[in-house]
């Protein structure tokens, strides 16, 4: 690969033998190399590009790496932090965003998005296949790739993947009004949905595990079920600050699968691995009453949904049957 710099005055040339070489192609009577070619990639280093400001280079490889130099003084680039990682093959392509804040590399099937100062994974975009060009658009939020199976996609970032921290997502819920998303995994993550950014700190319980969550219809309460059959109400009326409202409701006793509220939030229903079905007055979230349960099944109920006018529920348990 090879790679002009934004102003034309640098050439850069990824190499089969792991190096990349650079010249000044502008001021000079001929091209001239700069330095010594730089080193780092373990294999072919199949792709270059420049940052904006030509003050930084990369290099993606055939070894699943983006390796990165300081180029200010391109006669003695330094490389800068480990290489950035986590890309599921091959590095065939890269680029800067036109801001210089975020690297893309293609590779096996995904897109990687960095914060390549912090050598931090912000994005995954998931085309179907191995991902052989991308180009950002004018500004820092459009990326447009081309992929194996001959589509070329246009892509709105953040992308539609929300980084997680390698544990198991064990249910999601949006707010009503679609603004905020609930992620349970070992605990409760709140996102912005606009701007893929999360809401403060992950919301946690003793047993560390979220099973379920839900929130309110005014999206200022969140319930999270945990593993041993309890109820955790939060106050999120500032995320940043989530504040425990009562203590916790032993609701089930056994895991909790699944939690909803009724679409007007005055009824919330849970099952559980009791085979259990349990429905709490939820007018004041911060004091949730029994109302009435029913045995729904002898084994696990792993699902329950009301109907959109509230009036029907639905349950789906292990046993194959929905009630």
């Amino acid at each position: 690969s090879v790679a002009f710099s934004p102003s034309g005055r640098l050439l850069a040339a990824g190499s089969a033998d792991a190096t990349v070489r650079l010249w000044q192609v502008r001021g000079t009577a001929a091209p001239a190399p700069l330095g010594r070619p730089l080193t780092g990639p373990e294999q072919t280093a199949f792709t270059v590009a420049f940052s904006p400001d030509e003050a930084t280079l990369v290099a993606g490889s055939r070894d699943g790496d983006a390796y990165l130099w300081d180029i200010t003084d391109p006669r003695r680039a330094e490389p800068f932090h480990t290489p950035l990682t986590g890309a599921s093959g091959w590095v065939q392509t890269a680029a800067f965003s036109p801001d210089g804040t975020t690297l893309a590399a293609g590779s096996s099937g995904q897109v990687w998005l960095w914060d390549w100062r912090a050598a931090r994974v912000t994005s995954i975009l998931p085309p179907p296949g191995p991902v052989t060009a991308l180009v950002y658009g004018d500004d820092q939020h459009t990326l447009i790739t081309a992929a194996a199976d001959g589509t070329a996609r246009i892509w709105r970032l953040p992308g539609p993947k929300l980084p997680g921290d390698g544990i198991p997502v064990n249910g999601v819920r949006f707010s009503p009004d679609g603004q905020t998303l609930a992620v349970a995994g070992a605990g409760t993550r709140l996102w912005n949905v606009d701007d893929r950014r999360p809401l403060g700190p992950p919301i946690t319980n003793p047993t560390n595990f979220s099973g379920s969550a839900t929130l309110t219809p005014t999206a200022d309460t969140l319930i999270v079920s945990d593993r041993a059959g309890g109820l955790h109400t939060w106050d999120i009326t500032d995320p940043s600050r989530p504040t425990q409202l009562d203590e916790p409701i032993e609701a089930h006793s056994e895991l909790i699968e699944q939690i909803n509220l009724s679409p007007g939030g005055s009824t919330l229903a849970t099952t559980g691995d009791d085979g259990m079905l349990r429905l709490w007055d939820a007018t004041d979230p911060s004091a949730l009453s029994l109302t009435a349960e029913q045995r729904a099944s002898t084994k696990l109920v792993y699902a329950v949904q009301f109907s959109p006018d509230g009036d029907l529920l639905a349950t789906a348990s292990v046993d194959n049957t929905v009630r």
